[in-house]
């Protein structure tokens, strides 16, 4: 079986582009992001309380909300994006899930019992991803800054 390659102006085509958003538009997107968030820590310091952005039916939309909201849907799509659609022969993206699916389970089937194990699944991987991701967010400059700027 011969593996076709990518035309040499697709594939430099391909690399500049990349070069490009490495070397210009990922810096630039960090250096504004901290300085915003600089400029707010300047102004007395990351408020202890969230903000309030709005009302959606008499309850509260606030800065951490809608930071919480942005992140699981941005998840969502990228995993639905790197799945796809589920196959028997898996594409790569679904291997990777798949992988850190069977890891997770590995970890959890000594502890939970096999007994217990197809009820808590799914509520534990949820809630080990959920926080997570939320807990790594914060590290990147810029987010949970809704109503700031």
């Amino acid at each position: 079986m011969q593996v076709r390659r990518s035309s040499g102006f697709l594939a430099a085509k391909n690399n500049s582009l990349f070069k490009f958003f490495l070397n210009k538009l990922l810096p630039t997107f960090l250096f504004l992001s901290g300085t915003v968030t600089s400029l707010q820590a300047a102004e007395g310091g990351v408020s202890a309380s969230p903000y309030n952005l709005t009302e959606i039916f008499g309850l509260p939309l606030t800065n951490s909300i809608a930071t919480t909201w942005a992140i699981s849907i941005a998840f969502i799509l990228l995993i639905r994006w790197a799945v796809g659609t589920p196959t028997l022969i898996p594409s790569k993206g679904q291997a990777v899930v798949e992988s850190l699916i069977e890891g997770l389970r590995g970890l959890l089937l000594p502890i939970v019992g096999k007994k217990a194990f197809p009820m808590t699944f799914p509520l534990l991987i949820g809630l080990f991803i959920y926080i997570l991701l939320h807990n790594w967010s914060g590290l990147i400059p810029g987010v949970g800054v809704f109503g700031h700027v």
